[in-house]
């Protein structure tokens, strides 16, 4: 479904080590989130839709063996669609897509709600933008829609069901890493970043911060700061932490409480980290 190919990647923005369709600071363009959309059956397991919604009840659905005819079948029909988003014509994918957002083929139906999600986003149209990854959630219970979901949410100032949504999305994420989450919830620090920049675009750096601490306390527990070695543990580059994070925590906290708030980060990390303090100078 929705298999672009290579020329998505020329069309993404900033370097900074993960991606959601809303926002600025954590977040990058929204195209992004089309890397995913290739990848997604054969890299991660599935929730089973019978079960979307009720996260005491969802079980992992198998993914689609690569290269087999199912995951390669894109749909024809949004092949325009698909080339006016590579061209960043969104209002043109709203067109193109919006005929197909009922149709009675579910992978059909899927992309084209993706689609328009997508591009309403772009536009910078979040409400809208809310109620297609509301409706894509539906048929595919990922923990990438329901972050793309949680994140829109924040956005339009819903934080009640964004911090809802996004613990669902932790569980079902959980559940794709093969683990049980009434046992413990397997962490995704890009999901978090994602998810906490949007609730700071949305006007509340206050609820932000919670999601905040436990990422300085994932950096303070791993101490390495390797770009590669976060980035195979789902976290995203000290560098981008610390450059980003400093805004939000300022909103929050005064000087001295901000100074001993990264103190816990730089006592802990190795001297690579140390330096990038001193690269970004921040209070410690």
């Amino acid at each position: 479904m929705l298999n672009i190919g290579a020329t998505r990647t020329a069309l993404l923005g900033n370097r900074v080590g993960f991606a959601t369709a809303i926002g600025t600071g954590f977040c990058v363009l929204a195209i992004a989130i089309l890397l995913f959309v290739s990848f997604r059956k054969r890299q991660r397991q599935r929730v089973d839709s019978s079960h979307a919604g009720n996260p005491d009840h969802l079980e992992p659905r198998s993914p689609v063996p690569p290269g087999s005819d199912k995951e390669n079948d894109d749909p024809v029909e949004l092949a325009p669609a698909i080339r006016a988003l590579e061209r960043g014509q969104f209002r043109r994918v709203i067109r193109l897509a919006h005929r197909y957002v009922e149709d009675d083929r579910e992978p059909v139906r899927a992309d084209a709600l993706r689609l328009m999600a997508l591009a309403h986003s772009r536009l910078e149209e979040y409400a809208d933008a809310y109620s297609f990854w509301l409706k894509l959630a539906s048929i595919e219970p990922s923990s990438w829609n329901y972050l793309n979901m949680a994140s829109t949410a924040a956005v339009i100032g819903r934080f009640e069901a964004a911090e809802k949504e996004f613990a669902l999305c932790r569980r079902v994420y959980t559940l794709e890493c093969g683990n049980d989450p009434d046992e413990r919830i397997t962490f995704h620090g890009r999901y978090q970043a994602n998810f906490l920049s949007s609730l700071d675009k949305g006007g509340r750096p206050d609820l932000a911060l919670g999601y905040l601490d436990e990422l300085a306390i994932w950096y303070s527990e791993i101490h390495i700061t390797d770009s590669m070695f976060l980035h195979m543990r789902t976290m995203p580059p000290l560098e981008v932490f610390l450059a980003q994070s400093l805004p939000i925590v300022r909103k929050v906290m005064d000087e001295s409480a901000l100074s001993e708030w990264y103190r816990r980060v730089y006592d802990a990390v190795d001297e690579d980290g140390k330096g990038m303090f001193a690269s970004y100078r921040i209070p410690h």
